[in-house]
């Protein structure tokens, strides 16, 4: 018999949240274009704080009378408005387009904390390393990616690039130019770079991939 430790006293067993992850699942496919669970779910951690999700939504366009495209609206946001107004979820935290802490009321009368994660096809890769976590890999993996130039957020990584551009002036200094010189000034651009898996985030920070359940 697995002895629950006192700091894990308010966390739930991994078995029910997986039986929850299913479901949810399930629920959520016919509204998105990909679902997956993250979080210490993924890792495989025996006793969890709540169910990650990492999503992609589907999205249903409007159109006005010519017949051009006049909104976007979210499955993902019409199905969590259901949600909330048949009782099925409450606002944990907050029900933003991003991100979405919930509780959800399971059929056995349970309140279990999920967190609905937002995320892009370019940018699924550094989506999923992120909201696996745990937090102390991340900030390992973030260095790494800083050391190489880049700069991984939640939503993907960005590639730091020295350029030069062409600047027309009269002036350099105390030097008058003719306004015919050229000058070439460089700058610091910050470019979003794809990660469609978690593999090209690795490759990136210059790491070996790790199964989740081997991060720490």
């Amino acid at each position: 018999m697995t002895t629950i430790p006192k700091s894990e006293a308010d966390k739930i067993g991994l078995p029910t949240m997986q039986k929850l992850a299913v479901v949810l699942t399930g629920m959520l496919e016919p509204f998105c274009d990909r679902v997956e669970v993250a979080g210490s779910v993924r890792r495989m951690v025996p006793f969890v704080s709540d169910l990650e999700l990492l999503v992609i939504p589907r999205i249903a366009y409007g159109h006005d009378l010519f017949g051009e495209i006049s909104n976007e609206v979210s499955q993902l946001d019409i199905l969590v408005t259901d949600w909330i107004a048949t009782g099925r979820v409450e606002v944990r935290v907050g029900n933003g387009p991003m991100n979405k802490m919930l509780t959800f009321h399971s059929d056995e009368g349970r309140a279990l904390p999920i967190d609905i994660f937002v995320s892009t096809f370019d940018n699924w890769g550094m989506s999923m390393v992120v909201r696996t976590g745990p937090a102390a890999f991340i900030r390992g993996l973030m260095a790494r990616l800083r050391q190489q130039g880049h700069a991984g957020h939640a939503y993907g990584v960005a590639r730091y690039c020295h350029v030069t551009h062409a600047s027309h002036t009269k002036a350099c200094g105390l030097v008058e130019l003719p306004s015919s010189v050229t000058l070439h000034r460089a700058r610091t651009d910050r470019r979003e770079v794809s990660c469609q898996t978690e593999a090209e985030v690795f490759d990136l920070a210059v790491m070996n991939y790790l199964d989740p359940e081997f991060r720490k």
